[in-house]
């Protein structure tokens, strides 16, 4: 009974693991997608400050300034996923956490 114990605080604690690595994960696809969002913009407004007024460049701005408010949804999107899964991990976290504490005061 006590190996089983043992190994089931084991694998929750590797869980517990796993949680951390997916919070580093998405904490680094948030930077990358808050940086590409930031690139994007600045491009979009490289690009509107050599616009010459022509037809041709009048399209691409408004394809880019297209592009760049697709980009920031899509980065908003990403960041609240991220913050529901922070939420969830960090509550899955304690969850571990308690659960530990009672194996271990039980054991």
């Amino acid at each position: 009974m006590r190996e089983a114990t043992e190994r089931a605080v084991q694998a929750i604690k590797d869980v517990g693991q796993t949680i951390a690595l997916v919070r580093e994960v998405g904490a680094t696809i948030a930077s990358a997608v808050e940086e590409q969002g930031a690139m994007t913009s600045e491009i979009a407004r490289n690009v509107q400050d050599g616009a010459s007024g022509s037809r041709i460049i009048t399209e691409q701005i408004i394809r880019v300034s297209d592009a760049a408010g697709a980009t920031g949804r899509a980065a908003s999107a990403v960041l609240e996923r991220l913050r529901i899964t922070r939420g969830c991990s960090e509550e899955l976290g304690q969850e571990i956490d308690h659960f530990l504490g009672q194996v271990l005061v039980e054991a």
